[in-house]
């Protein structure tokens, strides 16, 4: 989990996985107080970390079908599952900065 800057403490995950979800959300350490925030560039990577194994995944069970219309709704399902696991583990690998917010 990425650390409070000021106090070196572990960000609580929830906050850091719903500021990947509300760009707009800060971080704040329970323990300090400190606002963190993450950065728009970040926050395209975790985008492309979640969409591009989907697509990939979409297009490889393509190849490999044969009957479209029910391997499309099976599909569908497992990358929506797979996104969703894929998201889960993001906050361990951010690193969030020092906001200039009070």
């Amino acid at each position: 989990m990425p650390k409070c800057k000021f106090c070196n403490r572990h960000l609580e995950w929830n906050r850091v996985y719903t500021s990947l979800w509300f760009p707009d959300k800060v971080i704040i350490c329970s323990e300090c107080g400190t606002n963190h925030n993450i950065s728009s560039h970040t926050h395209r990577y975790i985008s492309l970390s979640i969409i591009i194994p989907m697509l990939l995944g979409l297009v490889l069970n393509n190849l490999l079908s044969f009957s479209f219309t029910i391997n499309l709704i099976v599909c569908i399902v497992l990358m929506l599952f797979l996104g969703i696991l894929i998201s889960l583990f993001i906050p361990y690998f951010i690193k969030p900065k020092k906001s200039n917010l009070a």
